[in-house]
């Protein structure tokens, strides 16, 4: 079908009101990685950026389930660290909603640049632990070499956003990595304090863990 359309005359590089391209559609929501081919044969621009400033490998990374779409846009040339308008990286969008973890790993493989940061200092590490629902995919980011005590500007490590959130295997995913326990955020807190305001949390096998390996404050 996609084949039929461009042989007809379709314009490969058509803009929707939306600021997306054909290609962005297709890497974000289309599995097969003969139609990213297709249309990057047919002279779609490959690192063309919608009105957030996100590419075609960043909708890809943010979305799509399957990491042959990653590596077809990648061997084609996609800019593996390109920054949208708020600095987030292909992999920061990986990191924080899609679950597969093979998509983070080939985004490693290929070299993508996990101690970058956006305006606020969240790393891609910082990201996953603050927001993906799969505790792989912060254990796949440690074990490619992610900075695990990264600090945002606020002075809050993965640890403590993990211990905000409502994924105990996360926390535990970080403590198996060696997180510090005894960093403090620009407040003076440490993840420990954080993980006894959460209801979600504070009662979990991860809550324990972590408690114990904090020395209870003087």
């Amino acid at each position: 079908m996609i084949r039929l359309l461009l042989d007809a005359g379709s314009d490969v590089n058509a803009v929707a009101s939306n600021g997306w391209t054909v290609l962005m559609a297709a890497a974000c929501y289309n599995r097969n990685p003969d139609v990213v081919s297709l249309i990057l044969e047919a002279g779609a621009s490959i690192d063309a950026r919608n009105p957030e400033g996100s590419t075609a490998l960043m909708r890809a990374a943010a979305h799509c389930q399957s990491p042959a779409v990653l590596r077809r846009l990648l061997a084609a040339g996609a800019e593996i660290d390109a920054r949208d308008k708020t600095g987030h990286t292909a992999v920061m969008y990986a990191a924080a909603t899609n679950e597969n973890p093979e998509i983070i790993f080939a985004l490693i493989g290929a070299g993508a640049d996990l101690e970058a940061a956006d305006r606020e200092g969240y790393t891609a590490l910082i990201f996953a632990a603050a927001s993906n629902q799969n505790s792989e995919v912060a254990a796949r980011l440690v074990a490619g070499g992610a900075a695990v005590d990264a600090q945002d500007r606020y002075g809050t490590t993965a640890l403590m956003w993990a211990a905000q959130g409502k994924n105990p295997a996360t926390v535990s995913a970080l403590l198996q990595a060696g997180a510090d326990v005894s960093v403090e955020d620009w407040t003076g807190r440490k993840a420990r304090d954080y993980i006894l305001e959460n209801r979600d949390l504070k009662d979990t096998a991860a809550g324990a863990e972590l408690m114990q390996k904090t020395p209870a404050p003087r």
